[in-house]
């Protein structure tokens, strides 16, 4: 995965309290979405690693 890729989907992730009597925090990845930039970098990142492989039956 590229290092710019890593980076801005650090930042685009949070941790989010749902609020009082809670006891942990919730992963917000929903910024991931709302980024065009990110959303077309995502595809090819995921298939990087298998891009050389050959399905099997």
């Amino acid at each position: 995965m590229p290092a710019e890729l890593r980076e801005r989907l650090v930042e685009l992730f949070q941790w989010l309290d749902p609020g009082p009597g809670s006891t942990h925090l919730v992963s917000d990845i929903s910024g991931w979405w709302r980024d065009p930039d990110v959303l077309a970098a995502l595809g090819p990142a995921l298939v990087a690693p298998f891009r050389a492989a050959r399905p099997t039956v």
